[in-house]
């Protein structure tokens, strides 16, 4: 009961406290994201001939294909172990 009372107190201070901040406007830049990712890749374009960005982007997407399977396969396995009432381990 004290506890919670003295809880509640100190949200209330910390409440006051952070609305006395100002809030500022993002920048700019941030509602133009896709101009500066064009503007990057207009950068990087001539680049292509050094380093092979199609079959880096290959790679990349395979890499990322097989974390998902990974993560999907670890959840499969806790949500089974479950069934099994903690039996079988799935760390």
């Amino acid at each position: 009961m004290i506890v919670e009372w003295l809880v509640g107190i100190w949200s209330a201070f910390v409440e006051w406290l952070v609305s006395t901040l100002p809030t500022p406007a993002p920048p700019a830049f941030f509602g133009d994201v896709p101009a500066g990712i064009e503007a990057v890749a207009g950068y990087l374009s001539g680049t292509g001939v050094w380093f092979p960005f199609t079959l880096a982007s290959v790679v990349l997407t395979a890499y990322a294909v097989c974390l998902l399977a990974a993560v999907a396969v670890k959840g499969v396995r806790i949500v089974a172990s479950f069934f099994t009432a903690g039996g079988g381990s799935a760390a």
